[in-house]
């Protein structure tokens, strides 16, 4: 651990990455500032602070009343930490803007503090839960306090997660009129078709999308379809100017990703926010070869299975 020659007090940002940071060091950087209420950033990340080191840090949010950015990711901390932190945060940093959490195996015990915590942010604009643990009861927990705060976030990261199509309601109220919201990050869960097509019923609400990232999801054509439709479809779809539709290694089919691109033309004009699809498994979609009509059999059923979803 160094020490600067310059005083600390007063010290507005702290950035330690990849700097293996241990308990011994956290306990360090409490110990060093004492009176961090002008602590306005605080970066830790790849380090090796585990639970103890956490509760640490912990102490040292809670007297960071200025607080507006804080990460701590890639720093194993599991519940017992992540609660400490969204607890140590809720009291002393009422005007957070930036969170990162993300992997970490926080799990879905850290919800309920970290629920509480977001359900009281009214300025928070990025917050990165990727590869958390939550599971389904987590990103409920987290969904539901983030349909009431948050009016002004513009990026929300849940990749790997094992969020499922119940997960997916939660994430679509979440969303919902969020009209700065720009990224959506929920690749390399199971959303499968159900859950893609759930989520498109909340694209509409969402004029600022730019990205929108649903790699490894296993989803098909009927999923693929109904995003890229309820995309297109916005209103603002030739404004706004959407980056990025990813869609990779799922399993669309050939056909499929021919109807995409059609789809994604007539709504922006171009198909040239498409994401590569080179480990998409076409071979796994389940769908080749079916004919037109068992193709709108198929769609019409998961129109159905929508409309009976009270979102």
């Amino acid at each position: 651990m160094c020490l600067w020659s310059i005083s600390i007090q007063g010290l507005e940002f702290l950035s330690l990455q990849n700097v293996g940071c241990s308990v011994h060091a956290c306990k360090a950087i409490n110990e060093l500032l004492p009176a961090a209420s002008s602590l306005a950033g605080l970066h830790l990340f790849n380090n090796m602070s585990g639970d103890e080191g956490a509760h640490h840090i912990a102490k040292l949010l809670a007297r960071s009343t200025a607080m507006a950015d804080f990460k701590m990711a890639s720093s194993r901390v599991g519940p017992e930490g992540g609660i400490s932190i969204a607890k140590a945060l809720l009291a002393g940093a009422p005007a957070l803007m930036w969170l990162d959490l993300s992997d970490n195996p926080l799990t879905e015990e850290v919800a309920p503090a970290l629920s509480a915590l977001l359900a009281a942010q009214t300025n928070l604009k990025y917050l990165n839960l990727n590869d958390t643990s939550l599971t389904d009861e987590g990103v409920t927990g987290v969904c539901k306090a983030l349909t009431g705060s948050a009016p002004q976030l513009e990026v929300l990261e849940l990749a790997l997660n094992e969020i499922t199509p119940t997960g997916a309601r939660s994430v679509v109220m979440a969303i919902a009129h969020k009209q700065q919201l720009t990224r959506l990050n929920l690749r390399e869960n199971e959303l499968e078709d159900a859950g893609a097509a759930v989520l498109a019923r909340g694209l509409a609400t969402l004029p600022a999308l730019k990205v929108l990232e649903l790699c490894a999801n296993q989803i098909k054509r009927p999923g693929a379809l109904a995003v890229a439709r309820a995309l297109a479809g916005r209103k603002e779809a030739r404004i706004t100017g959407f980056e990025l539709l990813a869609l990779d290694e799922n399993a669309i089919s050939q056909e499929g990703i021919e109807q995409l691109r059609q789809v994604l033309k007539d709504g922006f004009g171009s198909d040239n926010m498409l994401g590569p699809l080179d480990e998409n498994d076409s071979d796994l979609s389940g769908d080749e070869g079916n004919d037109v009509a068992e193709d709108a059999r198929e769609d019409d059923e998961l129109t159905t299975a929508l409309a009976k979803t009270s979102i």
